[in-house]
């Protein structure tokens, strides 16, 4: 569910060479009658605020969702991309109203508008695109797992039949590990 509900894709804007919009796929803006999706406008946009991504230094602006309607300037949604100088493939996103801030993952869990800093490693500001159908490499046996415990198990001892007899569970051992589930 972590993955369906963070598909993103990008919204090109055909004023600027390489304009994006990052967008969250399937969700809806007020007053959308549809959710975003390929070739139709709207949704919910990763959006930051231009001021104080400017005034706030090393800090940045935290990111948000937010509308952008088609056709409508916004500052706060606008992003350019360039390549990566140092990972192949990848690309950064530069606010398009903030020259010099980009857009930064901080790990564990979040997303800021940060100048760039040569020498900050607390950031990560290469981002690669993988097609949805691989995410099952991404996700760890917890994330497998958990769905097959009722919540009135939760704290109980299950047999190991009951985990090794799941679908999804057996389809997430045979594709991403390459092997049957525990053999006993």
């Amino acid at each position: 569910s972590f993955f369906s509900g963070t598909k993103l894709s990008l919204w090109w804007l055909p004023e600027v060479n390489n304009m994006c919009r990052i967008r969250n796929l399937g969700s809806k803006a007020r007053g959308d009658k549809k959710g975003a999706a390929a070739g139709r406008a709207g949704g919910l946009n990763l959006a930051f605020d231009p001021q104080k991504a400017k005034s706030s230094g090393a800090e940045g602006s935290a990111v948000r969702m937010a509308p952008a309607n088609k056709g409508q300037k916004a500052d706060s949604v606008n992003f350019v991309t360039k390549a990566s100088p140092t990972c192949e493939g990848a690309l950064r996103f530069e606010a398009a109203s903030q020259r010099g801030q980009y857009l930064a993952f901080f790990p564990p869990c979040h997303v800021r508008v940060v100048p760039f800093l040569e020498e900050a490693e607390d950031r990560v500001l290469d981002f690669t695109f993988v097609d949805f159908a691989s995410m099952f490499k991404f996700i760890n046996l917890e994330e497998v797992l958990t769905p097959v415990v009722g919540s009135d198990e939760i704290g109980s001892w299950l047999p190991i039949s009951k985990f090794q007899e799941d679908e999804h569970v057996k389809s997430h051992f045979k594709e991403v590990l390459g092997r049957d589930v525990w053999s006993l």
